[in-house]
């Protein structure tokens, strides 16, 4: 059985073609934050976000990375809508 980041993997490659694609988990106070200082640090060429669908309540209080790095990224973002 695949892992998650093997079947998103397997998913980029479909639609993007065969390239190396790298997972990083970062740990940062605020996601959008942590997400770009390393974008800039590791000069990378994409970034790939996976959205999903929240419910009624959870809209009501979820703060969405996708929204906040779209004000203020300056490189390619390929969002996945999961």
């Amino acid at each position: 059985m695949l892992g998650s980041e093997e079947k998103l993997k397997r998913s980029i490659s479909k639609t993007i073609g065969d390239t190396t694609i790298q997972f990083e988990h970062i740990e940062a106070k605020k996601a959008s934050t942590g997400i770009d200082l390393y974008m800039k640090k590791h000069n990378a060429d994409l970034l790939v976000l996976l959205t999903k669908k929240y419910d009624l309540f959870e809209r009501l209080f979820h703060r969405s990375v996708t929204r906040e790095l779209s004000y203020f990224a300056h490189y390619p973002t390929l969002i996945y809508h999961h």
